[in-house]
């Protein structure tokens, strides 16, 4: 091994270790996360692992192409810290009142924790909230995280679906307006 290499080596491990220890993730900024302003009500206080949701989660009816009566919830929420990641797959799973989302949970762009969930029913989905949507109903999200024994939950009514947000090229950004709402990063107008 070269002096080169083995100086490259030193200041990776130097600089993992830092990140570690500031609470970052790799590619993270390494900074920790304000505390929570609001905490969401049936919040898991402090057992699920050190996480919580930062502010309330975002439960919306998802009028589609198909109506109210749809199916389909996005579930848009930020964390106080990253969720584990392997083999590029975020390692957690969100049920709405039980109902499963068929995808996983996806990561929102920006500097801070902020993940969404599509939920769709299913047949074996009997929950007269999520069958008959209507705004202000109440639902318990749950978020359980691999490796952590004891699940997020928290009780959050339904919200229409947010008004699109527009970049300065007027080019509708879909995650805009629920990322602004939960303070995971500012949109340029």
């Amino acid at each position: 091994m070269t002096l080169r290499a083995g100086l490259v080596r030193a200041l990776c491990a130097v600089a993992l270790a830092a990140a570690a220890t500031a609470g970052g993730s790799c590619g993270g900024s390494g900074a920790r996360d304000e505390p929570a302003r609001s905490a969401p009500a049936a919040t898991a206080a402090g057992g699920a692992g050190g996480y919580r949701f930062v502010g309330t989660p975002l439960a919306v009816i998802d009028r589609g192409e198909r109506g109210a009566g749809s199916g389909t919830f996005e579930v848009w929420f930020r964390l106080n810290r990253r969720l584990p990641v392997r083999q590029r797959r975020i390692r957690a799973r969100g049920t709405l009142n039980g109902a499963a989302g068929e995808f996983g949970v996806l990561g929102v762009p920006g500097r801070r924790p902020c993940y969404s969930q599509d939920i769709g029913l299913t047949r074996s989905d009997v929950d007269p909230v999520l069958r008959d949507p209507h705004p202000g109903d109440r639902v318990t999200f749950r978020l359980t995280i691999d490796g952590v024994p004891e699940p997020l939950e928290a009780t959050v009514p339904l919200v229409d679906p947010l008004p699109l947000v527009r970049d300065s090229r007027g080019l509708g950004v879909v995650d805009a307006a629920y990322a602004r709402e939960l303070g995971c990063r500012r949109v340029r107008r």
